[in-house]
């Protein structure tokens, strides 16, 4: 091992010098240079790989295979349904469901901005910019006589109207029959609208699983009819024997358990007749519902039985909170013509108008003209009246 000696003598602070000078240059203390100095390698961080984003909706491969090639071929595309955001994947899986394959571009060219499927009608029937009026009746003509003028005062203020009518109105006579009315009730609101329209006539399967008809003019989106088309009751309420002896008070009173449309023959208990106007309701979110007034209510002592449950169904409907109550009245029926007149002047004369177009299609009815319905018994008097009442003042004996 080397090492510095240090001599002291003669010139000591010269050989200090050199003795220091000998130590800095030995071998075993020399100074490594910078060049030397190798720094230690740093291991890189690996960048992580993000997982792939969750597919936009939870329908399966297996579900969307069945819906492009089984259920709807040729209607929709698989990777159009793979990017469906979950709502409208939903509509698409139930339209699919349902064998409505047709909607399905509605679905496709609709926005993203409804969050939750609930009825198809969210697609079929576009809401009203200017709000709607949704109105539930027996009968073809019920609107007509007891419904106006406040419908036609609702399509003047912009609103659209959504009419449900329960019964095929057929009084025993058939189809044929009650199909001539419903063409009555489209030629009296093309005069309501202004002037004749092209109507259509289509299906829908509501979420419920019941299917309605929906007729509407192909160019105005103010109006649409929904046919349940339930058999009429007749003023005894026992039916006719043409549709079974059934009918909608024998239905609410529990001693039959379901009734058969009078045209495909599907059957419908009570609780399809109130989802039914639940889920029209929720679609629309009306600004207004009317009915018939409840025959759990004062007044309706004397008024067609049929018109007695459906006000009945949507007074539980709106009781069991699945509609606003504040938006709801009922209209009186048969008895208000033992009450004053109170309609006059141009809402008159506009509600004769529409009625009597209508009756030139109703052999029942033997009036075509004003003239002649203000003079028919029993139509002449509830034409020159209405009488309403809201949900919160009903009196329920």
């Amino acid at each position: 091992m080397h090492r510095c000696k240090t001599v002291w003598g003669t010139g000591a602070l010269l050989a200090l010098t050199l003795v220091f000078s000998a130590c800095a240059m030995s071998p075993s203390a020399a100074v490594p240079t910078a060049a030397a100095i190798v720094e230690p390698t740093a291991t890189p961080t690996p960048t992580p790989t993000p997982p792939p984003p969750p597919p936009p909706n939870d329908l399966g491969e297996e579900r969307i295979t069945q819906i492009v090639t089984v259920d709807c071929p040729g209607a929709i595309g698989a990777e159009s349904v793979r990017m469906l955001v979950q709502a409208k994947a939903d509509a698409v899986d139930f339209f699919a469901t349902t064998h409505q394959c047709g909607d399905l571009p509605l679905v496709l060219a609709a926005g993203d901005d409804v969050t939750a499927f609930t009825t198809p009608l969210q697609y079929v029937d576009a809401p009203c910019q200017a709000g709607t009026m949704f109105t539930v009746w027996a009968h073809y003509d019920d609107d007509l006589i007891f419904g106006s003028p406040s419908i036609p005062l609702a399509l003047d203020a912009g609103q659209c109207v959504r009419n449900l009518y329960l019964t095929g109105s057929d009084a025993g006579k058939g189809l044929e029959y009650a199909r001539e009315r419903e063409n009555g009730l489209r030629h009296a609101y093309d005069a309501l609208l202004g002037g004749p329209r092209d109507w259509t006539e289509r299906t829908v399967t509501l979420a419920n699983g019941l299917t309605l008809a929906m007729s509407r003019p192909a160019e105005d989106a103010r109006v649409a009819f929904f046919f349940l088309r339930l058999p009429d009751g007749g003023l005894d309420a026992e039916g006719f024997e043409s549709t079974g002896w059934t009918s909608l008070p024998k239905l609410l009173a529990g001693t039959i358990g379901q009734l058969q449309m009078i045209d495909t023959g599907a059957p419908v208990d009570l609780d399809g007749i109130g989802s039914t106007v639940a889920e029209l309701y929720g679609a629309y979110d009306p600004l207004s519902v009317m009915a018939h007034l409840p025959g759990r209510a004062k007044g309706t002592s004397g008024d067609h039985p049929d018109h007695q449950v459906t006000g009945d169904i949507v007074m539980m409907t709106t009781d069991s909170g699945q509609i606003d109550a504040s938006r709801v009245v009922y209209s009186q029926g048969y008895p208000i013509e033992n009450r004053d007149v109170n309609l006059g002047g141009d809402l008159l004369a506009r509600k004769l108008e529409a009625f009597a177009i209508y009756a030139a299609h109703d052999p029942m009815v033997k009036c075509t003209t004003v003239d002649t319905c203000l003079k028919t018994k029993r139509f002449g008097p509830w034409l020159l009246r209405q009488y309403l009442t809201p949900h919160t003042e009903i009196i329920r004996p």
